[in-house]
């Protein structure tokens, strides 16, 4: 099994706007759980945290490596990624390999543009 992890700090005045993408007016009808309707996809979902509550850590867990890889040229993750550059801050994106129970690391070719 491996879990990707997107961690991101909205810019100022832009945590509704995500927050409205995340879950939709619905939630059936949010970018989550169109994240998690993809092949392979075990399970999607987010949380906020920090002080002001504007850090968004949006995990998933997939089937396999090459799950990921495929969903990481989905429409639905190029969404999410193009969102992420105009809501918020630098983002960090991590994937882990439950297999080998490492970090693989941060993805850096979804980050640089920053």
């Amino acid at each position: 099994m491996t879990k990707l992890i997107v961690i991101a700090k909205t810019r100022p005045g832009k945590k509704k706007e995500l927050l409205l993408l995340l879950n939709g007016f619905r939630a059936s009808q949010g970018l989550i759980s169109s994240l998690s309707k993809q092949p392979g996809c075990l399970a999607c979902n987010f949380h906020i945290k920090g002080q002001q509550r504007n850090i968004f850590v949006i995990e998933s867990e997939w089937q396999s490596w090459a799950k990921v890889e495929a969903h990481l040229k989905s429409d639905q993750f190029n969404i999410l990624v193009g969102a992420v550059r105009v809501l918020c801050e630098q983002p960090e994106i991590q994937a882990f390999d439950g297999e080998r129970t490492q970090e693989i690391g941060i993805i850096p070719t979804l980050t640089q543009d920053f």
